[in-house]
C-alpha cells in the first residue's frame, strides 16, 4: 500500500487520524504502533515477524549498552552493529558478494535469493545510530519498549526515511501533543509531496521509459538522450523529495517534527553544497557515524582522502548491490577531492563560481545516468551518446519534438519547482499590502486546483512505485 494511493489517502489515513485524535496523548504511542504494524504487514507481510524480532533484539541490546559495565557496553555495541549490518548484508548484498567471488576466482556458486525487507537500509541505519547514541550517552533507553518500537516502525518514515535520530523525537514519544496548527501545516506538506509525486515525477517517468525503450540507444538522437537524462534527474528528485514531504507532513500531523531531507539540491553551487542539500539525513548519518569517527578532516591530507573514499564507497553500496552504485559513489569521491583540494570554489571569482556551478550540475546529471542503469557499460554508452561520441546519430529528430510537446510541461514544472519559487513569490508579495491580501485568497484556490489535478492521476491508476523504496 503506497502512501500516494487513493485507499491510503481517503481511507486508511483519515480513519487512523480520527482514532488517533480521540486518544489521550499518553495512549497515542500505542495507536501509532498498532497502525504501523498493520501498515508494514500490508506492505510486507512475510517479513513482519523478522522486523519485530529485530526491534526486540535491538531494544535488549540497548538496555545492556546503557546499564552494563564499560567492557560489556562496548562488546554489545559491536555486537549490535555487526548483527544489524549482517542482516542487511544477508538480504541485500549476499548475491552480489557471490557474483564478485565467482568473477575473481572463476567459480559458479549460486546464492539463494531472499526477498528483502521493505525499508531495510533505512531502519538498519536508524538502529545503528540509536545504539551508538546510547553508548555515547547522548540518549537514554525508554523504559517503555513501545516507544522504541514506535521510533523504528513509525509508518510515515519506515519505507524510505528520512533517517530520524532518536533524540529528535524522544520528547514527542512520551506523549505526542498536536498544536492547533500542526494538522493544517502537516496536511499541506503531505499534499505538496503528493503533487510532486503524481504530477511531476510520475509523468516524467513515462518520458524516461519512452527514451529508454529504444534499447541500446543506437537509434536515439543526442537531444533525446539529453531529454531523458534531465527527465530522470528531475523524476528522482521529485519522487524522493515528494515522499519525504509526505512523511514529514504525516509526522507533523501526529505531533512529530522530522528534520528536512531536501533543500533544493539543484540550486547547489558545488558538489559539497549538493550533498548538504540532497538526502540530508543520509549525508549527516555518514558524516556523524563514519567520516568523523574515522578522523574526518583532522588527519593528514592522504588520511582525509582515504576517509572520503571509504565514505563514498559505502554511500554507493548503501544505494544498491551493484557495480554501478560503487562507480556512482566513486565519481562523487573524485569530484569532491578535486573540488576541495584543487578548485576551491569559494576562492574563485564570480565567473569562476558560475562556471563551476554549471560543471557541477552537468556532472550530477551524467552521474544520475550511471545510477539509473543496472550495467555500467550501458550507462557509459548512454553518457557517450549524450556528447555524440559513441553513437553517430542525428542531433534532433521529429520524435523529439513530439516528446517535448507531450512532456515539456512537466519538465518546465520540474525546473521551476526545483528552486524555492513559492518562498520567493510570497516574500516579494508580502511587501505589498494589496497584493498580499489578494494572494491570501488566490493561493488556496490554486493549491486546491493542483491537489485535484494530482488526485485525478491517482484515481485513473496513474501511479509508479516510489523509486527509493527499492534501496
Amino acid at each position: 500500500m503506497a502512501l500516494s494511493s487513493i485507499f491510503f489517502i481517503f481511507g486508511a489515513l483519515p480513519i487512523f487520524l480520527i482514532f488517533y485524535f480521540s486518544l489521550k496523548p499518553k495512549f497515542r504511542i500505542y495507536g501509532i504502533l498498532a497502525f504501523s504494524i498493520w501498515f508494514y504487514y500490508v506492505n510486507d507481510s512475510k517479513q513482519l515477524k523478522y522486523m519485530l524480532a529485530i526491534i526486540l533484539w535491538n531494544y535488549v541490546l540497548s538496555l545492556i549498552i546503557a546499564h552494563g559495565s564499560s567492557h560489556f557496553r562496548k562488546t554489545f555495541l559491536v555486537t549490535g552493529i555487526i548483527s544489524n549490518t549482517g542482516i542487511l548484508f544477508f538480504y541485500k548484498y549476499l548475491s552480489f558478494t557471490y557474483d564478485i567471488v565467482n568473477r575473481v576466482w572463476g567459480l559458479n556458486i549460486q546464492a539463494e535469493v531472499h526477498d528483502s525487507m521493505i525499508g531495510l537500509s533505512f531502519f538498519t541505519f536508524t538502529l545503528i545510530s540509536y545504539l551508538v547514541d546510547v553508548y555515547q550517552k547522548k540518549v537514554s533507553v525508554p523504559e517503555n519498549p513501545v516507544k522504541f518500537a514506535d521510533y523504528i516502525l513509525m509508518f510515515p518514515k519506515i519505507l524510505m526515511g528520512p533517517i530520524v535520530r532518536y533524540e529528535e523525537i524522544s520528547d514527542a514519544l512520551n506523549a505526542p501533543k498536536i498544536k492547533a496548527n500542526d494538522l493544517g501545516i502537516g496536511a499541506k506538506r503531505f499534499m505538496a509531496g503528493f503533487c510532486k509525486k503524481m504530477i511531476i515525477a510520475d509523468n516524467l517517468a513515462l518520458l524516461v521509459k519512452q527514451v529508454n525503450s529504444v534499447g541500446d540507444f543506437s537509434h536515439a538522437t543526442v537531444a533525446s538522450l539529453w531529454i531523458g537524462s534531465i527527465a530522470y534527474s528531475l523524476q528522482l528528485f521529485f519522487d524522493f523529495s515528494g515522499y519525504s514531504d509526505m512523511a514529514i507532513g504525516m509526522g507533523r500531523m501526529l505531533g512529530f517534527r522530522f528534520k528536512e531531507n531536501f533543500n533544493f539540491p539543484y540550486c547547489c553551487n558545488s558538489f559539497t553544497d549538493f550533498w548538504r542539500r540532497w538526502h540530508i539525513s543520509l549525508s549527516q548519518w555518514f558524516r556523524d557515524y563514519v567520516y568523523i569517527p574515522l578522523g574526518g578532516s583532522r588527519r593528514s591530507l592522504w588520511r582525509n582522502i582515504l576517509n572520503l573514499l571509504i565514505v563514498w564507497i559505502l554511500t554507493g553500496i548503501w544505494h544498491g548491490a551493484g557495480y554501478t552504485f560503487i562507480v556512482w559513489g566513486l565519481v562523487y569521491f573524485v569530484m569532491l577531492v578535486i573540488e576541495r583540494y584543487m578548485i576551491r570554489p569559494k576562492q574563485l571569482n564570480r565567473i569562476g563560481r558560475w562556471i563551476w556551478r554549471i560543471v557541477t550540475l552537468l556532472i550530477i546529471n551524467f552521474n544520475w545516468v550511471l545510477f539509473s542503469h543496472a550495467e555500467i557499460k550501458e550507462g557509459i554508452k548512454y553518457c557517450l551518446g549524450m556528447i555524440g561520441i559513441y553513437y553517430k546519430n542525428a542531433f534532433f529528430a521529429p520524435a523529439d519534438s513530439r516528446s517535448l510537446r507531450e512532456f515539456g510541461l512537466y519538465i518546465v514544472l520540474g525546473i521551476i519547482f526545483s528552486i524555492p519559487i513559492e518562498k520567493m513569490f510570497v516574500e516579494k508579495i508580502s511587501k505589498n499590502r494589496i497584493a498580499s491580501n489578494v494572494t491570501a485568497i488566490v493561493l488556496p484556490i490554486v493549491y486546491i486546483a493542483i491537489w485535484i489535478w494530482a488526485l485525478s492521476f491517482s484515481m485513473l491508476g496513474f501511479h509508479n512505485p516510489f523509486m527509493y523504496q527499492k534501496f
